[in-house]
């Protein structure tokens, strides 16, 4: 690229699709990153349902689609309510550390009890608000929608993955568990979150998918590849389903990561084209990416981060 490198050769396109002024002297132009607001004259609640085709849609003004907390920074999640699951695992701990170095107020819950979340967390738990919740279980998950208040942003760490035998006896048991944490988990956290955030028309939604989901996994069983192959699909089902009532739903399929999960099950950093496995931080500044203002026409996606182990 010469000696100047890179920067010079994209400084004519750097500033191109900036928004452009308005005529009146106080006009001024949304956010390209701006998050819908309510419509005017709603009175959204936790489990309204979400609007039907022949309801009709109302497309939102200028005023609309400002940012929900008037910041100029794509990436700030200051103004906004983020409920992590699985918050007091590697990655979902990372997630949590990161949403609250960038503003966010926190709902976190796990398993654990709310004192061992936190302790798992740190500092960045302070002012969270942590439950003991198993997301398997529909009516604990719908028990904490209707006591958590408006949640701008969902995101879903929590899975499980058994290294066992499938053709053991015994095995069913732990594919139904897989299925019960990894599948109807994701869809009951969704039920339960999906009509309040269509009912304010702006929303979050970031599931943990992964790169087993699509070519098998590297160490991972049967019961976990498919699950998450399943999660994959689900996502994009959602955010059809999310979209026109301003919610976004998207997906992360991480490659391997240095998790409490993966240690100990044979996972070589010389097998991977980047000679190591993903930091949880790498996973957490995906999804911290996408409840971010930044992300305000993603949805649909299932993004990969699995540092080239698989193309598709």
């Amino acid at each position: 690229m010469g000696r100047h490198g890179f920067g010079s050769f994209f400084a004519p396109f750097l500033h191109q699709n900036e928004p452009r002024p308005l005529p009146g002297p106080t006009a001024r132009p949304p956010a390209p990153w701006s998050f819908p607001r309510p419509a005017r004259g709603s009175a959204p609640g936790p489990h309204a349902a979400p609007r039907t085709e022949a309801q009709g849609r109302q497309a939102p003004d200028r005023e609309d689609i400002q940012s929900m907390n008037d910041t100029s920074s794509p990436f700030s999640l200051a103004g906004q309510t983020i409920l992590i699951t699985g918050a007091a695992g590697g990655i979902g701990a990372a997630t949590a550390r990161l949403c609250a170095a960038q503003g966010a107020t926190l709902i976190l819950a796990d398993l654990l009890e709310p004192g061992e979340i936190a302790a798992r967390i740190g500092p960045a738990a302070d002012g969270a608000v942590c439950h003991r919740l198993d997301i398997s279980q529909r009516a604990a998950v719908e028990a904490l929608a209707a006591g958590a208040g408006p949640v701008d942003a969902l995101i879903d760490m929590a899975a499980i993955c058994p290294f066992d035998d499938w053709m053991a006896e015994g095995w069913d048991e732990s594919l139904e568990r897989v299925l019960a944490v990894n599948i109807r988990g994701p869809i009951n956290l969704t039920r339960a979150f999906l009509p309040g955030m269509a009912a304010r028309r702006r929303g979050r939604i970031v599931l943990c998918g992964s790169v087993a989901g699509w070519m098998g996994g590297v160490a991972s069983g049967p019961h976990y590849a498919f699950s998450k192959g399943g999660l994959h699909a689900f996502t994009r089902w959602l955010a059809r389903r999310g979209a026109p009532d301003g919610v976004l739903v998207n997906a992360i399929a991480p490659g391997p990561v240095e998790t409490p999960m993966t240690a100990g099950q044979g996972y070589r950093p010389g097998q991977f084209p980047l000679g190591r496995l993903a930091a949880p931080e790498e996973i957490a500044a995906a999804a911290a990416f996408l409840v971010s203002p930044g992300a305000g026409y993603v949805s649909g996606a299932v993004l990969d981060v699995n540092g080239a182990v698989h193309y598709r």
